[in-house]
């Protein structure tokens, strides 16, 4: 058999797809060997363990993606309120208001902030996050205070059910 040039040595008939698979050109019909070599291998949804979904969409929410969608969801408005309001005030009454109007536009800021994260923690529990990373992580990030901090109690918890 010839070999390639790229494998000096290693004949055609010898050559993988990949180190878990067998060699293709053993057979003379390649496309069934290649799927029953995937199916030794257990590859694509076989290797979901028992008790998970292998459907994507239905897979638990990683932390580092609730802290993701957290963001974009209770801090992008919080700095479109005040950019919004820096921006507003800079037009109708000049440059020297502009720093003002930001200073109030934080309580509005604010209040969304304190009404949506604990909607978000919920949303993020239900999907699956873990509780204790999803936190760390939104601490790093700026997402969230931290646990006892006097300005994670501004938080408008829901009310519990009876």
């Amino acid at each position: 058999m010839k070999s390639s040039s790229r494998n000096v040595g290693i004949p055609d008939s010898q050559l993988t797809i990949s180190p878990f698979l067998r060699p293709y050109a053993t057979s003379d019909r390649p496309h069934v060997t290649i799927r029953q070599n995937l199916q030794d291998v257990k590859a694509g949804p076989g290797m979901v363990t028992d008790g998970q979904s292998s459907n994507p969409s239905e897979s638990a929410l990683t932390p580092y993606r609730a802290v993701l969608l957290g963001h974009l969801v209770v801090n992008l408005p919080v700095v479109t309120i005040m950019g919004l309001a820096y921006l507003i005030t800079y037009l109708l009454k000049g440059p020297t208001w502009a720093p003002i109007a930001v200073f109030l536009a934080v309580i509005p800021a604010w209040l969304w902030w304190s009404f949506m994260v604990p909607r978000w923690r919920e949303w993020a529990k239900r999907r699956g996050a873990d509780e204790e990373q999803t936190q760390y992580l939104g601490q790093r990030s700026g997402l969230v205070w931290p646990r006892g901090s006097i300005f994670e109690k501004t938080e408008f918890r829901p009310r519990s059910k009876p």
